[in-house]
């Protein structure tokens, strides 16, 4: 077993919460567990790991990538959801020889995280899947597609690191410095009747031939909507893509996985409808509006189950991880 730690700077007795907001300060010191969804720090510069158990192989060279929601509130709103939470890319480099490895962090410079930069209105700049703009109000929220954090994986494909959320098109990072060199990578050309396909976050790769297969929800006059389905030349000069097809859906649902085989992509389903849940979602916004309270109600995917199939003190089915 390897464990490592990031060795610091200097030794620091100052609390890392002396920023945080009285009210997330009380939550923390209840259940202090509520500390871990604390907004990530930056590590822009490469800091050195130091080997706290275990020895690093000499042949163990390249770079490790992850990503994740590194930030659910902004300020002191936070998000519906920590999946609408602000993408943050770690890199974790083996330069070879058993040398300890450098870690980097950096957030995803998507437009969501532009936008929140210099709101200074209610509630938030631009909406999430789980998150609604403004006030919460259908009048800030009507007609406006649910923004990408890019929070959910990174690939590394045809010369190009890129940071993948299930809604939006990609990022494009540096895979040297993780900064952000494109917020949304428009050239795959992968075009719908309203100009609106999303590029999923689970593309899979031909291990043979390099060639990328993806999927995304097409947003047209089609009803319900298609899938896309695509395939991408592991070569960096090509852009276009190298086949294209949609598939209807029987159903409004969302394709989160799909699969492939040596003939066949194999497309996951999922055997429940959103259009009674959008619906319910409406509904509970205009209550929220009519009758004051939360603007953001919870997201249950089959509205003939209970959110409580069990006695259960929390009634909340997805409870935001900070009050």
């Amino acid at each position: 077993m390897l464990l490592l730690s990031l060795a610091p700077a200097a030794a620091s007795t100052a609390s890392p919460f002396a920023s945080t907001p009285a009210r997330y300060r009380a939550a923390i010191a209840a259940q202090p567990w509520r500390g871990a969804l604390e907004p990530a720090a930056e590590c822009r510069a490469p800091v050195e790991c130091e080997v706290t158990q275990g020895a690093i192989p000499a042949d163990l060279r390249g770079t490790l990538f992850r990503i994740g929601a590194g930030r659910v509130r902004v300020g002191e709103t936070p998000y519906g959801h920590w999946f609408d939470g602000d993408g943050w890319a770690c890199a974790l480099a083996f330069p070879g020889d058993g040398a300890p490895p450098r870690f980097r962090a950096r957030y995803v410079d998507t437009p969501r995280r532009a936008a929140q930069a210099v709101w200074r209105g209610e509630g938030m700049a631009v909406r999430g899947a789980w998150t609604q703009r403004g006030d919460g109000s259908p009048l800030a929220n009507a007609c406006r597609i649910a923004t990408s954090p890019a929070n959910t994986n990174l690939i590394y494909h045809a010369g190009r690191l890129l940071a993948l959320c299930e809604g939006g098109p990609p990022a494009q990072l540096d895979p040297a410095t993780l900064e952000t060199l494109q917020p949304e990578v428009r050239d795959f050309g992968l075009p719908s009747l309203l100009g609106i396909s999303f590029f999923g976050a689970h593309p899979k790769v031909d291990q043979r031939s390099g060639v990328l297969t993806g999927s995304g929800i097409e947003l047209g006059l089609r009803f319900p909507p298609s899938l896309g389905l695509f395939e991408l030349s592991p070569d960096p000069a090509a852009r276009a893509p190298l086949a294209q097809a949609s598939l209807p859906l029987p159903f409004f649902t969302f394709v989160h996985e799909i699969g492939l085989s040596d003939e066949h992509v194999v497309v996951v389903v999922p055997p429940y409808g959103v259009l009674g849940t959008m619906l319910e979602q409406l509904g509970a916004v205009l209550r929220s509006v009519v009758l004051g309270g939360g603007s953001n109600p919870n997201l249950n995917p089959n509205p003939n189950l209970s959110p409580n199939p069990s006695p259960n003190p929390n009634p909340n089915p997805n409870p935001n991880p900070n009050p």
